[in-house]
């Protein structure tokens, strides 16, 4: 392992590549060996700046997987393979996984059986008892944290220990952390952090794996918080009639309030579902692929979201409301608008460009709070795209937003939102697009980011009607006229 100092530098031994995924304070590249061309994933985590995450918790990883290289070798558990210490980033670098998510492979599945879900729970359970047999506790359980070793291959490894801990020593993290839909009733109630908050946590990947669906589904953080707590979940969803009474069974054993009744990896292992390949049936799960493809696209809008904890939806939509939401304009305004549009713009000019057109928004007040957002709006009001906007673009892009009772006015302003987050005018508002204008704004609060991004997860699953991970603007105008809440959830 390097040590700190400066001694051994990464790019001496290792070259980045393109990158796999991004955490809320780390990037994750793939990384090539110099002196063979092997190749590995390095995972960056910043000690300093503005995702920078706290020295103790960078600590606190890197103890957590000193301690795996020590005690643990075991296939279902990613390695690390060197860590190098500098200025301003720790980096570790793993084994690198080429078979990616769990839950991508399973959605690209024609067919879903108990039998390929017991297989799953199975590995899972063997990385967790070699985990707790060696008192480290995850913390961290979720189906983004398991990849498939290879393209072709069934074999799964459990990654990602920046939220674990080892038994008996100090815990660097304060308060509640992870996500809630797989967080164990003691933890919300009392932060009780056991082995059993990881079995709780498998209980739910295995409910998900069964039926498609979260077990624990409320509308909001503080109603889903009131049904883990209570175990309010139930098997009264048509699928589960074709599940197994033993699969359910271990649903229940996994899922229980109670942590110290709770089953244990080891117990789960010994389980006749898990252990006996007889057991679980080799039958098709009804729904899976529509009700898992549904499911996935909306956990990918999430996981995108929660990366990017430093955005959050409340921050677009006040943003938004404070810069255009109220406009009206009556005709004193608009001579106050033309008089400021063209003292902004040059001389003899009827249009600006970027820059004036920030000036007016300035002087009107209107101007967000980051460059991202106004320059979106500027290539919104370009209706002729020719890298200005004239004071006809500014006054119709200005009363596309404005509150109107007029048909074709609500038409204008439903098109001109879904314009909004379609950055790269496809036709269709990706996972992506959202997640860009998240991660366009900050936001003041984590714990609200995480709500929002949350409720904003439910928004898009809802309004993406095929569950694609796209948004067409057809899905777009049907559920915004039939809930017409939805465009001030987005627009305001």
């Amino acid at each position: 392992m390097a040590g700190a100092g400066g001694q051994r530098r990464l790019q001496d031994f290792w070259t980045l590549g393109e990158e796999l995924g991004k955490g809320g304070f780390s990037v994750v590249r793939r990384a090539q060996r110099v002196a063979d061309g092997f190749e590995a994933a390095a995972k960056t985590l910043e000690k300093f700046g503005r995702y920078s995450g706290d020295l103790s918790l960078i600590r606190n990883e890197i103890k957590v997987m000193a301690t795996i290289l020590e005690k643990v070798d075991h296939e279902n558990i990613v390695k690390l393979l060197d860590v190098f210490d500098d200025a301003r980033c720790v980096h570790l670098v793993q084994e690198l996984c080429r078979g990616g998510e769990l839950f991508d492979r399973i959605q690209r599945e024609s067919v879903f059986t108990e039998a390929a879900a017991a297989a799953i729970v199975k590995q899972v359970a063997q990385a967790l008892h070699a985990l707790h047999s060696n008192d480290i506790l995850h913390r961290d359980l979720k189906p983004e944290n398991l990849l498939y070793d290879s393209e072709d291959g069934d074999l799964i490894k459990l990654m990602d220990f920046g939220l674990s801990l080892v038994r008996n020593t100090p815990d660097p993290m304060v308060g509640l952390f992870g996500s809630i839909d797989y967080m164990a009733p003691e933890v919300l109630r009392e932060r009780n952090f056991t082995t059993a908050c990881d079995m709780w946590s498998l209980g739910v990947i295995l409910y998900i794996l069964l039926s498609g669906t979260l077990p624990f589904s409320g509308r909001n953080m503080k109603t889903k918080q009131f049904q883990i707590i209570n175990c309010d979940y139930t098997f009264a969803d048509e699928v589960w009639a074709s599940v197994s009474e033993q699969a359910k069974g271990l649903v229940q054993a996994l899922l229980t309030g109670d942590a110290k009744a709770r089953i244990t990896a080891e117990e789960v292992l010994a389980h006749p579902w898990v252990a006996d390949e007889g057991v679980a049936t080799a039958d098709a799960i009804k729904d899976h692929s529509s009700r898992f493809s549904k499911f996935n696209a909306r956990r990918r809008f999430r996981v995108a979201a929660f990366a990017c904890i430093a955005g959050s939806m409340r921050a677009v939509r006040r943003n938004l409301r404070d810069m255009l939401g109220d406009v009206k304009f009556n005709e004193k305004e608009l001579h106050e608008i033309q008089a400021k549009f063209e003292a902004s713009s040059q001389a003899g000019e009827t249009s600006v460009t970027y820059d004036e057109f920030v000036k007016v928004l300035n002087q009107l007040n209107l101007q967000g709070r980051t460059d991202a957002v106004n320059r979106r709006l500027f290539e919104l009001f370009d209706v002729n795209h020719d890298g200005k906007v004239d004071f006809r673009e500014f006054v119709a892009g200005l009363s596309n937003i404005r509150p109107s009772g007029n048909q074709q006015a609500q038409e204008d302003q439903i098109r001109f939102c879904f314009q909004l987050y379609d950055v790269d005018e496809s036709g269709t508002i990706s996972i992506e697009e959202l997640y860009s204008m998240l991660h366009a704004i900050s936001g003041d609060d984590v714990h609200e980011a995480v709500a929002q991004a949350d409720a904003l997860a439910n928004l898009f699953a809802e309004i993406d009607v095929n569950g694609d991970g796209h948004i067409s603007f057809e899905e777009f105008n049907v559920a915004i006229k039939s809930d017409a809440s939805l465009l001030e959830a987005f627009l305001k």
